[in-house]
């Protein structure tokens, strides 16, 4: 019987139809986390796929590549004890999920759907609250009924209303990926006290230009490599990089992969990735109606 091993291989190789064909004993009768997973990414079937990543979230529920993959596919894993508590689970898969079909977010990543969606209740409730203020700042300020005195009274002078200013709804940011060159994300990363060193065909099989990233002092003691491509479409049509295994993981902007071992420092990891988001997502301004 065949390996996961072959089957990465055939992958490795285009080789679909053999990969299946090699997959599928494999599945029946030594089944595991990572082989549900190459399942999941060889099915065209995104219903298929879906299933696919959960049946082997059941068998490793800490395999980050099938969440990565469940998320993309806009599913959710399952709860854990290492994750957080149910309701908050939902609450953060509400603001991911919100408007996932639609033309205008359906193409954005789920963190940044749902960045962007939090974002913009935050200021609708603001609005609400500024408003509820106003009215109940009215009914407070509305003078008491006068009582009556016995002699000629004095009249009362109205008590001045405040004015209610209107509130303009403010449009959410539009953000968009966009490709830089090499020699840009070079010098972006020495302006911030890194160094790109050239490690030309590395891993990834399209990408033209691939590095390894070390900060001045060199005390980042593993290896995170950025792999840069001539276009998005180059990024995104780069199948090798989706069965790298259990060992390594990745983020993915523009044109532009930060890749990195597993159980890494998440705080140099995420800053890393952070910087490359900053770079390659960047904001436009929206469209005004006539």
């Amino acid at each position: 019987m065949a390996n996961l091993v072959e089957v990465k291989l055939a992958i490795k190789n285009n080789d679909r139809k053999q990969a299946m064909r090699l997959l599928g004993p494999i599945l029946r009768e030594h089944p595991s986390a990572e082989a549900w997973y190459l399942a999941s990414r060889l099915t065209q079937d995104r219903a298929k796929a879906l299933e696919y990543c959960k049946r082997a979230l059941v068998y490793d529920s800490q395999y980050k590549q099938a969440r990565l993959y469940l998320i993309e596919l806009g599913g959710r894993p399952h709860q854990t004890e290492n994750r957080v508590e149910p309701a908050v689970d939902k609450f953060i898969g509400f603001f991911q999920d919100f408007g996932r079909d639609s033309s205008l977010l359906g193409g954005l990543h789920p963190n940044v759907r749902g960045s962007l969606v939090a974002g913009v209740l935050v200021i609708i409730v603001a609005v609400a609250l500024v408003v509820v203020m106003q009215v109940l700042g009215l009914s407070h300020s509305s003078p008491a009924v006068p009582t009556a005195v016995a002699v000629q009274p004095t009249a009362i002078p109205p008590t001045p209303q405040p004015e209610v200013v209107p509130t303009e709804a403010v449009a959410a940011p539009q953000y968009q990926e966009v490709a830089l060159s090499p020699e840009e994300f070079e010098a972006s990363f020495a302006e911030n006290g890194y160094t790109l060193i050239s490690v030309p065909g590395y891993m990834a099989a399209n990408a033209p230009y691939q590095y390894r990233i070390q900060n001045e002092d060199e005390s980042l003691d593993y290896d995170v490599y950025l792999f840069v491509y001539d276009d998005i479409a180059g990024r995104e049509g780069d199948t090798y990089l989706d069965v790298l295994g259990m060992t390594y993981a990745y983020e993915s902007h523009g044109n532009a992969v930060v890749y990195f071992p597993t159980g890494v420092d998440q705080n140099t990891v995420s800053t890393l990735v952070a910087f490359v988001t900053n770079l390659t997502l960047v904001e436009v301004a929206p469209i005004e109606e006539a």
